[in-house]
C-alpha cells in the first residue's frame, strides 16, 4: 500500500493524539474531568487509564475498517470516511479546548513538549482535511 500525503497527515494526527494521552496521564489530566476530579489521584489515574482501553479499541477498530474497506476497493485509503474526518475535526477542537482551559488550575500540561503534541495533532488533522479536498 502506497501512502499519499493526506494519509501521512492522518496517521501523524492519530499518533500525536495517542502520545498526548500518555502525556495527559503523566500530567494528571483526570483532575480536570468531572467525576474523576473528585477521586484520589491513584483512583483517578486508574479510571483514566482504563477508560482509554475501549476508546483506543474503538479508534483503532474504525481505522482498521477504513483500511480494509479501502483495500478491497482501490488498494489505497483514498476516500475519507466519516470517522477520519470526525477525528481530524476532533483534534482541531481538542486544541481549542486546551487553549481555552490553559489557565485552569488543574491543567499541568504547560510545557512546549505537551503543546507540541496538542498543536501538532491539530495541524496534522487540518492538513489531512485540506489535502482531502
Amino acid at each position: 500500500m502506497t501512502l499519499i500525503p493526506a494519509q501521512v497527515m492522518f496517521w501523524l494526527c492519530l499518533s500525536l493524539m495517542m502520545v498526548h494521552e500518555l502525556d495527559a496521564t503523566w500530567h494528571k489530566e483526570w483532575r480536570l474531568l468531572p467525576g474523576l476530579s473528585s477521586l484520589p489521584d491513584r483512583w483517578g489515574r486508574i479510571v483514566f487509564v482504563l477508560a482509554h482501553i475501549p476508546i483506543f479499541w474503538w479508534v483503532l477498530y474504525q481505522v482498521g475498517q477504513d483500511v480494509s474497506v479501502a483495500s478491497t476497493m482501490t488498494n489505497t485509503m483514498t476516500s475519507p470516511s466519516t470517522f477520519r474526518i470526525g477525528f481530524d475535526v476532533f483534534a482541531i477542537a481538542h486544541l481549542g479546548a486546551h487553549y481555552l482551559l490553559r489557565k485552569h488550575p488543574a491543567i499541568a500540561m504547560t510545557g512546549w513538549d505537551s503543546w507540541l503534541l496538542i498543536v501538532g495533532a491539530a495541524l496534522a488533522g487540518l492538513a489531512d482535511l485540506w489535502l482531502l479536498w
